[in-house]
């Protein structure tokens, strides 16, 4: 597990470093350490690890979205937050919910 939680981290390495360099390598790097980590935090084995990445990753994708693919980029973000919920729900985690919630509408609001 400490390899998937590295990935994660490095995952928001890269999304912060895209804030201030090489911004669309930085997402895609940021996506691939996501997804990485993806592979071993399941749904069914890591819920709450697997909603955070979820989250991160939406939020990877929302920001790759305003340089490359609008569309596509965007479907996936909604795609990332929509796994997110299924375990961050209001009842268990009412703070990510609420966070969760507020990404995916700004999300579909950019789809528009």
């Amino acid at each position: 597990m400490d390899y998937a939680m590295i990935q994660n981290n490095l995952g928001a390495a890269y999304w912060t470093l895209a804030e201030v360099k090489d911004k669309g390598g930085n997402l895609a790097k940021a996506i691939s350490a996501y997804g990485e980590a993806l592979r071993i935090y399941s749904l069914e084995e890591h819920p709450v690890d697997y909603a955070m990445i979820q989250s991160n990753l939406g939020a990877a994708y929302r920001s790759l979205a305003g340089i490359t693919d609008k569309k596509g980029n965007l479907t996936k973000a909604i795609h990332a937050y929509e796994e997110a919920i299924k375990i961050y729900t209001s009842a268990k985690y009412p703070l990510y919910h609420k966070r969760v919630i507020a990404n995916l509408e700004l999300t579909r609001q950019m789809m528009r």
